[in-house]
């Protein structure tokens, strides 16, 4: 299943953010570059924007637009995909060996019990 256009978006600024391309109190891109550049409609740009925004990356500025927050932002929600996400990239950097379920809890630091929520054991873990 493919992930949402908004959320493809709000990724891309989140990378951007980490990887120091936009430093706390610099404009992001607006809702009308961003449609310009991703192909989308107005209202999936918003959507990016706000969900950025409810996650403490962003904040609007009346006058300036919508700038890199100077806070730490609040972690994304912890699920399937992100587990995945993860465990893929443990994997990739430290081998398969390397992934347990407690590394990447650690990892995403959470405790161990929080991944079987969204995962029954480290098998499905390993077929997704």
């Amino acid at each position: 299943m493919a992930e949402a256009p908004y959320l493809r978006i709000a990724a891309d600024l989140r990378r951007r953010i980490s990887a120091g391309e936009l430093r706390p109190g610099d404009r992001v891109p607006s809702t009308r570059a961003l449609v310009r550049e991703w192909g989308v409609a107005m209202a999936t740009a918003a959507k990016a924007l706000s969900a950025l925004g409810e996650q403490g990356w962003v904040r609007a500025v009346p006058g300036s637009g919508t700038v890199v927050a100077e806070r730490t932002p609040v972690k994304p929600p912890l699920g399937r995909e992100v587990l995945v996400r993860a465990a893929i990239a443990l994997a990739d950097a430290e081998g398969l060996s390397a992934l347990s379920m407690r590394r990447l809890a650690a990892e995403l630091g959470v405790g161990p019990m929080a991944l079987y929520r969204h995962v029954p054991d480290k098998d499905e873990l390993l077929r997704l």
